[in-house]
């Protein structure tokens, strides 16, 4: 188990842990726990790596919900998610429709991944996740976005 699990949050306030790359948890004072966008490959060749392990054993953090932000390879790292619906199938996924179209291509069933869009609300256990897009939807052309 990892020690994030056991850690006491009070009410109205939340414990984050960073694992490196854009990899967080989030464990509110009810307990449940939200991963956001875990990246934990095994293949970890030190030219892109500067630790020979991954910072997680998937199986080592309880995890109710995944969010994934987008759907790059760092992102929406399936084989790390696979690692992760292995170990705790109840977990939920939740994450635009381009990384929920990678899950469900590598087998996840439909019935574990939600899709998430800009302006979007959804509770998720005793937490809410509000989308909203990061740039605008069409880009900044001017900044060749």
């Amino acid at each position: 188990m990892h020690p994030f699990e056991d850690l006491p949050i009070p009410d109205g306030a939340i414990g984050i842990h960073w694992f490196g790359q854009n990899s967080y948890a989030l464990k509110d004072s009810s307990g449940t726990i939200l991963q956001l966008d875990p990246y934990f490959p095994h293949e970890r060749p030190p030219d892109n790596f500067l630790h020979p392990r991954p910072p997680l054993h998937e199986a080592s953090l309880r995890t109710d919900f995944v969010l994934l932000t987008h759907d790059h390879g760092d992102h929406t790292c399936v084989e790390s998610l696979a690692r992760l619906r292995a170990a705790y199938p109840e977990a939920r996924y939740v994450g635009p429709v381009e990384s929920v179209r990678r899950l469900r291509d590598a087998g996840f069933p439909a019935g574990c991944t939600v899709v998430i869009a800009a302006g979007d609300r959804l509770s998720l256990g005793s937490m809410t996740v509000h989308a909203l897009w990061s740039k605008p939807p069409e880009g900044i052309p001017a900044d060749k976005i």
